[in-house]
């Protein structure tokens, strides 16, 4: 991985006990907090590496013809309602 500085910013918002996880987890590590969270988003480009914008027909055809169960949490579930 390409150790480049950048400006881009990708952000999202968590519960404080979730931030202090991801703290700890890092230190144990010897990483920022955003070092390692690069990590899982860099292999994910890797291993699914399309265009900006682009989305393979395959899955656009897939998401319509399947059905998906999902278990949520009563806090998510008043979140998405």
């Amino acid at each position: 991985m390409p150790s480049e500085r950048s400006n881009h910013l990708i952000a999202a918002c968590v519960r404080a006990d979730t931030k202090a996880r991801l703290r700890a987890l890092a230190t144990t590590y010897g990483l920022s907090e955003s070092a390692l969270l690069k990590t899982p988003i860099d292999r994910a480009i890797e291993v699914h590496p399309l265009a900006v914008g682009e989305e393979p027909l395959a899955v656009r055809q897939a998401a319509r013809a399947k059905r998906l169960y999902v278990r949520l949490y009563r806090d998510d579930r008043r979140l998405l309602a």
